[in-house]
């Protein structure tokens, strides 16, 4: 007596590793306060993949999700006061597909980080070239205000304002002399006293933060007996 045939439940065969199709970054050139989108897309959905499988090099990662299990995205967010221009995320092989396959190891693109933030200097009276006061004689000639910056690449603008009105230099070696015309010098009031802000940002965007000189006062008036 035949037993009526029975068809067993349908098995996949796949024998093919999944591999990284695209590994990217939203930004390649990282800066202080900046953040990167990493996607990373598999050839086909994967298990036991994890924030561990990745080497993650001067920064942090934010858990890595996704919807479909194929492609999968996290935030990068660069570690404070690094700069480096070599940087790439690896994908290690110790994520699967479905079927257990092992998968191919991946990376991102080189992408750059400079998060190292710039600074400038105290500005006292005697980086004016009048001093702490400036006379009749003077302001009879255009001025000049020396600035000092840590970080700072060369060419970059560093910008000094003074009554409203704005001068710019470029740096050198992380100094520079910023020449404020005497015509507005000649504008400012006697008997008044004045500070000047800096401001000055680096290559890579990030600003330093904003600098107030010494006060320095205005005095044209020749004393009399």
């Amino acid at each position: 007596n035949a037993a009526s045939q029975v068809t067993s439940s349908a098995f996949t065969y796949d024998i093919t590793a999944p591999t990284v199709s695209s590994a990217a970054m939203s930004d390649t050139a990282l800066k202080s306060g900046d953040t990167a989108t990493l996607t990373i897309t598999f050839s086909e959905a994967v298990t036991a993949f994890a924030n561990a499988d990745l080497t993650i090099p001067n920064g942090s990662l934010s858990t890595m999700t996704s919807s479909d299990n194929i492609t999968w995205t996290g935030t990068y967010t660069p570690t404070a006061d690094v700069e480096d221009t070599t940087n790439v995320l690896t994908l290690a092989t110790t994520y699967t597909d479905l079927a257990g396959n092992a998968g191919a190891a991946g990376q991102t693109a080189n992408f750059t980080i400079d998060t190292n933030t710039p600074s400038i200097s105290a500005i006292a009276t005697t980086a004016f070239s009048w001093g702490a006061y400036l006379n009749a004689t003077e302001d009879n000639s255009n001025g000049t205000v020396s600035v000092t910056t840590t970080g700072v690449e060369n060419g970059q603008t560093v910008t000094i304002t003074l009554n409203g009105d704005t001068y710019t230099n470029t740096t050198t070696s992380n100094a520079t002399t910023v020449t404020i015309p005497a015509a507005d010098l000649q504008a400012l009031n006697n008997g008044s006293s004045y500070t000047m802000t800096a401001d000055v940002s680096d290559a890579a965007g990030n600003a330093a933060t904003q600098v107030t000189s010494s006060s320095f006062s205005v005095d044209t008036t020749a004393p009399t007996i």
